[in-house]
């Protein structure tokens, strides 16, 4: 009798938090197999912005600008990140105002099988202005969800 292993797509959100690189360890060393299809996923901060800016254009460009040069950096840090560790993943970078439902939405467009992603603690205060992210993800995710939570996030 022999074992069949099926590929699995995982999904990982990371945002640019340090501690981030934390959720894409615990994959690593805890959940990764090598038929594993890793995606990636980010929501820049300036998806999120854009409402608030709006109304100065000249403030607009200049933070626009900064974020995207941010923006490219940290995907080019995510690549670098996973080829330490000898992973082909895919890199996409997300667009909306809410990050978590992007995520989720990205779950059912690359038809993840579970999505990992880490808590910041936010406090009482902080999560009903911000909201949580890692909250959404749970209540709305079509997919199991692993919410990496430990000393080190």
């Amino acid at each position: 009798m022999s074992v069949q292993h099926s590929r699995r797509n995982i999904l990982i959100a990371m945002d640019q938090q340090d501690r981030s690189q934390e959720v894409f360890k615990m994959y690593v060393q805890h959940i990764y197999k090598e038929d594993d299809v890793t995606i990636i996923a980010h929501v820049p901060e300036s998806s999120r912005l854009v409402p608030l800016i709006m109304s100065d254009p000249k403030m607009s460009r200049r933070i626009a600008s900064e974020e995207e040069r941010n923006t490219k950096l940290f995907l080019g840090r995510l690549k670098e990140m996973a080829n330490h560790y000898h992973i082909e993943a895919r890199i996409v970078r997300l667009t909306g105002q809410n990050p978590g439902q992007s995520i989720v939405q990205a779950a059912s467009t690359y038809d993840a099988d579970l999505i990992i992603t880490g808590s910041r603690r936010l406090g009482k205060f902080q999560r009903t202005i911000l909201g949580s992210v890692s909250d959404y993800i749970v209540h709305h995710s079509p997919v199991p969800v692993f919410v990496c939570r430990n000393k080190d996030i």
